[in-house]
C-alpha cells in the first residue's frame, strides 16, 4: 500500500497482525491430503464453515463446539474433531519476522490486533512468549469484533494510547490493510519478511 507520505506525523506505534506474518498455521483446508478426499470443492466447504469459523473467531462459539461442526461438515472418514484441530495448530513460525518484532518491540509501542481463534491464540502464547512483546494484544475472541470492523482497530489505538496518525498498521490482508488506511493510519501491506523489513526501515523504525 502507499506509505501516505504527506502524513509528517512522527510514527509512535506499530501494530501488528499475526497469521501470515510471525507464523503460518496447518489449517485443514490447506492440506492436500484432505482436499483430495473432499466430496465437493474447496469454496463450497469454506461457505459452509463460514458461520461457524465467524463465530469462532468472535469467541461466541467453544473450541469443541468448532471442531465438531467442523469434522460433520468435511465428512471424512478418520477426521476426528481432535484430528483436525491438531493438524489446525501444526503451526511454522516465521523466525525471521520474530526476530524484528523483538527489535522492534525494544525501541516502539508495539500491539497485536488479531482475529485468531481462542485455539491458536493459547498455543502461540505458550509456545512463543508472544506477550513479552507486545504492549497491547487485542483479539478477536476477546471482544467480539473482527477486522476489518473499524471498531476492533478503534479498540487497539485506545488501548495503545495513540491516535492513528501516529500509528503504523502491518497486516497481509488488503482489506484489513485498507480499513486501517481509512481511519488515518500509515500501512504495511505484508508480502514478505525483506519487504517488509525494507518498508519498516523506510518509516525509519528500524
Amino acid at each position: 500500500m502507499k506509505n501516505l507520505p504527506k502524513n509528517k506525523t512522527k510514527i509512535l506505534g506499530i501494530i501488528f497482525d499475526w497469521g501470515g506474518i510471525f507464523s503460518y498455521s496447518g489449517h485443514p483446508l490447506g492440506q492436500p491430503e484432505i482436499i483430495k478426499k473432499l466430496k465437493t470443492d474447496l469454496d463450497s466447504v469454506n461457505a459452509r464453515l463460514a458461520n461457524a469459523s465467524d463465530a469462532f473467531s468472535r469467541g461466541k462459539i467453544t473450541s469443541r463446539e468448532y471442531w465438531q461442526t467442523y469434522a460433520k461438515i468435511l465428512n471424512l472418514p478418520g477426521y476426528t474433531p481432535q484430528k483436525l484441530r491438531k493438524l489446525y495448530l501444526e503451526y511454522t513460525p516465521n523466525h525471521n519476522m520474530l526476530d524484528i518484532l523483538k527489535d522492534l518491540s525494544t525501541k516502539h509501542s508495539v500491539g497485536l490486533l488479531s482475529n485468531l481463534n481462542i485455539d491458536m491464540k493459547m498455543k502461540i502464547i505458550k509456545d512463543l512468549g508472544i506477550n513479552k512483546y507486545f504492549k497491547q494484544m487485542i483479539f478477536s475472541n476477546d471482544v467480539g469484533l473482527l477486522k476489518p470492523e473499524p471498531a476492533i482497530y478503534n479498540l487497539a489505538l485506545k488501548a495503545l494510547g495513540l491516535s492513528a496518525s501516529e500509528t503504523l498498521f502491518v497486516d497481509d490482508t488488503l482489506e484489513n490493510v485498507e480499513a486501517a488506511e481509512k481511519l488515518g493510519m500509515r500501512t504495511i501491506l505484508f508480502k514478505s519478511e525483506q519487504q517488509c523489513r525494507a518498508e519498516l526501515k523506510s518509516f525509519k523504525l528500524l
